[in-house]
């Protein structure tokens, strides 16, 4: 039982062999605390994955206030008042971004975010470079590339990969097309999949859009306590109530 819980990180990582990869999802689907830790794990990637491209960004911004500081605060020895006045207005905007940034404000908690991509389960190290390539195209919001080579590589696969259904799943919801998402969703939902709770939310999340209550709140309702994305499933369900 032991040597299952040492192949998570590499089931997470896509360094399964086939064979190896069809008997952890095997076990997925009879061990629970194996699924849970699967999860955990996967969710404390996407977490740290998510600090250091925030670090990214912040980074970014730090230099383009230093571009700020070099184009207008040394452009000239003595510096008019009115031009004062305008670079502390533009600092104390660029400091409240800053703040709002780094304390979570711009994070949206709309029904219809989605999870920014950063490893996927694959086959083989010969479709990794078009995997890799739709979750950049993800991660940009282009949808339409991530969804075509997800589509292309699902239609290869004689028994296709979870993580690229899911994947394509969440693609279709990024281009609102939720009819085209559910079904390849229930079908991550329903299975032992790492991704099984947040395919049910976001199946949940797509019949809600298409107007079918009752199916919503049946996918909603599997969201359990411990998915990150439990708390979002309660509160569209108590929206959907409140209607």
């Amino acid at each position: 039982m032991e040597h299952y819980f040492n192949k998570i990180q590499d089931y997470i990582d896509g360094l399964l062999s086939e064979e190896e990869r069809k008997e952890f999802e095997k076990q997925l689907t009879i061990d629970t605390a194996l699924r849970e830790e699967t999860l955990l794990r996967q969710e404390l990637n996407n977490t740290i994955q998510k600090h250091l491209q925030s670090e990214q960004r912040l980074g970014e911004m730090t230099e383009t206030l230093e571009q700020l500081k070099q184009a207008h605060f040394y452009k000239k020895n003595i510096v008019s008042l009115n031009k004062r006045k305008w670079l502390y207005t533009i600092s104390a905007a660029a400091g409240m971004m800053l703040i709002l940034f780094l304390s979570g404000i711009f994070n949206s908690t709309q029904f219809d975010r989605l999870p920014e991509l950063t490893t996927s389960v694959t086959r083989s190290n010969a479709a990794a470079g078009a995997q890799q390539e739709a979750i950049d195209a993800f991660n940009r919001q282009e949808y339409n590339t991530s969804a075509a080579i997800w589509e292309k590589q699902r239609t290869e696969e004689k028994d296709s990969n979870a993580t690229t259904i899911y994947y394509l799943g969440l693609s279709y919801i990024g281009q609102k097309q939720y009819n085209m998402a559910i079904p390849l969703l229930e079908q991550i939902a329903g299975g032992p999949s790492v991704y099984k709770e947040e395919a049910a939310y976001f199946a949940g999340f797509a019949y809600y859009k298409t107007d079918h209550s009752s199916q919503s709140a049946y996918w909603l309702k599997q969201v359990g306590p411990k998915s990150p994305y439990h708390k979002k499933a309660r509160k569209l369900l108590n929206k959907m109530k409140a209607a």
